[in-house]
């Protein structure tokens, strides 16, 4: 983030991998805190994603709590039954409505 200080949106793909344990608190906090900060700081979005646990609608770890305790809006990508078609799903949206599967 330092090395682009004009860009206004982040995409992390693969959060998890910036920490050594998605499960450890101080971890998960620190990393947590560094984007928010960071975010700040630069007046930019971040989004970052982050798997769900197998077999749950949870993500994972104690990161993904705490992401998702900090975040304005989380979604979940659904794929469907019918084979190549997935859904965009709203899990918590922040101020506003949730909107529409899409």
């Amino acid at each position: 983030m330092q090395e682009l200080p004009d860009a206004h949106l982040w995409v992390i793909d693969g959060i998890a991998d910036l920490i050594q344990d998605p499960n450890n608190i101080e971890q998960s906090f620190g990393l947590i805190e560094s984007i928010m900060v960071q975010s700040d700081r630069m007046n930019s979005a971040v989004i970052g994603i982050l798997h769900e646990n197998p077999g749950t609608n949870k993500a994972r770890g104690n990161l993904g709590s705490e992401a998702e305790r900090k975040c304005g809006g989380a979604i979940t990508i659904k794929k469907l039954k019918e084979q190549g078609v997935h859904s965009i799903v709203p899990r918590l949206i922040r101020g506003s409505a949730d909107f529409d599967t899409i």
